[in-house]
């Protein structure tokens, strides 16, 4: 995925929430910037230091009671397992989502 993939998928879903194309544009910019420093625009995953953390975005999925919020957010499920929210959030498209 590149950068402008990044952008493109980031600025419509902004746009979709009516936000206003200025500051989806200025938001998708940094999105870019933010997926280019935590993964270097690569799906990656860390589990350094017990930590959880996956896609282009390194979103961390927590443990615990944070495991079954997020796993509700994300993925629209009441209870998610590590495994089940790691592999949603390693499709590219997901992790934008997220983010």
């Amino acid at each position: 995925m590149t950068g402008q993939d990044i952008y493109n998928q980031f600025k419509a879903a902004l746009l979709a929430q009516h936000v206003p194309a200025a500051q989806a544009d200025a938001a998708s910019k940094q999105a870019v910037a933010v997926a280019t420093a935590e993964s270097s625009l690569n799906t990656a995953s860390s589990n350094e230091n017990g930590e959880n953390s996956y896609g282009l975005f390194q979103i961390n999925v927590g443990l615990g009671a944070t495991q079954s919020a997020t796993g509700r957010t994300l993925m629209g499920q009441p209870v998610a397992t590590i495994v089940e929210m790691k592999n949603w959030l390693m499709i590219p498209s997901n992790n934008i989502k997220a983010a």
